[in-house]
């Protein structure tokens, strides 16, 4: 009795070790959550040489194949397994090998018993087994963790054979774990050990030549070499070394910091918030504990699991997407109410998009094309202009490459919506931020040093989250939004003329009082009708409005008897209510979480309570006014199953996520739905 006790006792002490802990955090198990403990007979597997121990999975954990693997250790006890002492066996249901203790009637026997477990469970299985003396005993069934491809196979191989209905294998697939599949991923390597560990921003992995700056990013594309971005945060001026670069590393900012929602955006790998690596742009290095990694060395970021490795590490390429993939998603797709639509800023995301099912772009950020050369150098010359007509004179120039992108991504989802959303950022991060650009971009603008160093202290912002950004842009600056809703009508024109069916939803973003939304309306509407007047063809488009700010929400009856659309921006949604800025967050929320104020960050997990009751306040009034208003949300929250769930719940006809979450999105939409039905 005594060892029994002393054996239980040790049991629930384990519960409360350090590993145990990190267990439960990482899987979101409740802290308070108990242990059980399980009390049997022994059985020995070193008893003599027809005894052995060991463990197997019903199916390859990797692949998902349906298949016994595993592996035995003779003469052996279950920790000497666990531990890989001795010559392991690897099990294999393709090629068995008989042994004195694993016979051909034991191994019979396991495959039975695989069948009948499976059946009975209808899971793919665990099973640790002992044989003692030449007789089978059964040790301990579970559940088997497995890769998101082989959770993918599984499930539908089970549907398929009638073991599960296309409603429970749609359940049995966790869509977080999705978006891993079709990135490149770290080749396998027990002795690899990372230089650095941040925040795991954006999935898979990039191996390429450190640099610091955009320029640095363009020679090595001339050289036809890959480029890894280092920077302490990112800005939105840095969206073209962001483009050219294979991945991304941050010292500061979080998983919702510009770097990392970029970075998502675009499919690249990165890795933000690495507070352990010290970057020096001036001496070209920055150092990783011990590690001095200098411009032009080869590092590898690993955006799955935040390691920074030096050195070109082995990737092994995504697969595109398999055939049981496809079919899952079609299956959620059958399920689900809410569409999914992508955020993608030119016509190669929207390719990427459409491939993974996307049914839309719900978020083209138009800012990233005027950061292109040519724009930022226009817009750059309309800052600085003297009065109206320089300014106009600049602006004009933006008009024919604005043109040419819309028309790339409207042809790209010929047929589908595109929400372009007019200039965001205040005008002032169009300006050069580094003292080292000064002199460079004065004289390629042919102005003196001061008056551009004058200008950029004019402009400077204490809060640029509540500065001269969005519709405020749009009624100092109309020229610059009438110059942007031209040439997507032309755009659009063009492409009606060669046959194809756009359909532009131009978005006026931080919107906040009906009065804003009036104002701009009336110009953008005159604006479209003279091009399409003097085109003389007939183009369908929208206007909507995002809605961002607290206010738009309460007064959403207003917005909605002029907007055609609403599209719920959850991440300024969320900073405006909190007041805080996730530019800034990094400086104290880590101290929030320390102290057990705030277990997650707002900005990562949808703040149901406060955020999606403005959310929900938005959807009653805006559907109060207007029965046929659409309505979808395109913030970070979209890409993340809890996210889905709430935005099902509250109404909404469609979410806009990063390209590669549109699979965890169609999945988490069709599990939204169902989970509605049985809720019902």
């Amino acid at each position: 009795a005594s060892q029994i006790i002393a054996a239980v006792k040790a049991v629930v002490l384990s519960n409360d070790n350090h590993r145990a802990k990190y267990f439960r955090r990482t899987h979101g198990i409740d802290e308070d959550a108990p242990t059980a403990v399980c009390v049997q007979a022994m059985v020995f597997g070193n008893r003599d040489e027809r005894s052995g121990v060991g463990v197997l999975s019903t199916r390859d954990p990797d692949s998902g194949k349906n298949g016994i693997v595993g592996e035995w250790l003779d003469r052996a006890q279950g920790h000497e397994l666990s531990r890989d002492e001795g010559e392991t066996l690897r099990l294999d249901s393709s090629d068995f090998v008989e042994g004195p203790a694993l016979t051909k009637s034991i191994w019979m026997a396991l495959e039975d018993a695989k069948k009948k477990l499976e059946a009975h469970y209808v899971e793919m299985l665990d099973i640790e087994f002992t044989v003692e003396s030449g007789c089978l005993f059964f040790l301990e069934v579970r559940t088997t963790t497995r890769s998101p491809r082989a959770a993918v196979r599984v499930a539908v191989e089970m549907a398929n054979s009638g073991m599960l209905s296309k409603l429970d294998a749609v359940m049995r697939v966790n869509p977080g774990a999705l978006e891993n599949i079709l990135r490149p991923v770290i080749r396998r390597n027990a002795e690899l050990l990372p230089i650095a560990t941040g925040l795991a921003a954006s999935a898979g992995a990039a191996t390429g030549k450190v640099v610091f700056s955009t320029d640095e990013c363009r020679l090595l594309e001339l050289a036809d070499e890959p480029a890894i971005l280092v920077r302490s945060n990112t800005e939105p001026e840095d969206i073209q070394g962001m483009n050219i670069a294979v991945g991304l590393l941050t010292s500061r900012g979080g998983q919702t910091s510009h770097a990392a929602v970029v970075s998502r955006s675009l499919g690249k790998p990165a890795i933000v918030g690495t507070a352990e690596i010290q970057i020096d742009v001036a001496r070209g290095v920055f150092y990783a504990g011990d590690t001095v990694v200098r411009r032009g060395d080869y590092i590898t970021v690993d955006g799955t699991s935040g390691a920074v490795y030096a050195g070109a590490v082995e990737t092994d390429e995504a697969p595109d997407a398999s055939d049981v993939l496809t079919t899952l998603l079609g299956w959620a797709d059958e399920f689900a109410t809410m569409k999914v639509r992508a955020n993608a800023d030119d016509g190669t995301g929207a390719a990427r998009a459409k491939s993974l099912g996307a049914v839309g772009i719900g978020l083209c950020r138009t800012e990233h094309m005027f950061f292109q050369p040519e724009g930022l150098l226009a817009i750059r010359r309309a800052i600085l202009a003297e009065g109206p007509r320089e300014r106009q004179r600049a602006i004009a120039e933006v008009e024919p490459f604005q043109r040419a992108q819309y028309t790339e991504i409207l042809r790209e989802m010929d047929g589908h919506p595109v929400a372009l959303r007019l200039l965001d950022p205040p005008l002032v991060s169009f300006l050069p931020t580094r003292d080292e650009e000064l002199s460079e971009v004065a004289q390629e603008l042919g102005v003196s040093v001061s008056r551009l160093q004058d200008k950029i202290t004019e402009m400077k912002e204490v809060n640029p989250l509540c500065g001269n950004r969005g519709v405020r842009i749009g009624i100092s600056n109309p020229e610059i939004y009438l110059v942007q809703m031209r040439a997507i009508i032309e755009a659009a024109c063009d492409l009606v003329k060669q046959g194809m069916s756009p359909v532009p939803e131009v978005l006026l973003p931080l919107v906040s009082s009906v009065s804003e939304l009036t104002f701009l309306k009336g110009l953008l509407v005159d604006a479209a009708e003279s091009v399409i007047g003097s085109r003389g063809v007939s183009v369908i488009y929208t206007i909507g409005c995002m809605i961002e700010v607290p206010r738009a929400c309460v007064v959403a009856d207003q917005l909605a008897k002029h907007a055609d659309f609403f599209s719920f921006g959850t991440n300024d949604l969320t900073q405006s209510a909190y007041g805080m800025s996730r530019d800034d967050m990094g400086q104290y929320f880590a101290e929030y979480q320390r102290a057990g104020v705030m277990k997650t960050s707002p900005l990562s997990r949808l703040d149901e309570e406060g955020v999606g009751a403005l959310v929900e306040m938005g959807v009653a009034r805006g559907i109060g006014e207007k029965t046929n208003l659409v309505l979808g949300a395109c913030g970070e929250h979209c890409g993340h199953a809890h996210g889905i769930q709430f935005f099902h719940n509250a109404g909404l006809h469609y979410v806009s996520c990063a390209v590669n979450r549109v699979p965890v999105a169609r999945l988490a939409a069709g599990q939204a739905a169902i989970q509605g039905m049985q809720v019902r």
